[in-house]
């Protein structure tokens, strides 16, 4: 599998946020991020009358990568 861009994330919970919204009645919205820290986006919800929110962020696979080559490449292996 190929990793893909923390962008195509956010645009994935957005459009199946709003699709699952439409079929149960829920309000779901996204903002940006703030603050420092890895890419991610804020989560505003109303569920069955409750208010959610969420945090929610991603891991670039870069950073992986590079934390687990950081003592030799035949040691990633």
């Amino acid at each position: 599998m190929t990793p893909i861009h923390p962008r195509r994330y956010r645009e994935l919970y957005r459009t199946e946020s709003a699709a699952q919204a439409a079929i149960t009645g829920y309000q779901i919205g996204q903002t940006p991020k703030t603050g420092k820290g890895p890419y991610g986006w804020h989560v505003n919800a109303v569920i069955d009358g409750a208010e959610v929110e969420a945090d929610v962020e991603v891991l670039l696979w870069s950073d992986i990568v590079r934390d687990s080559m950081e003592t030799s490449i035949p040691a990633t292996y």
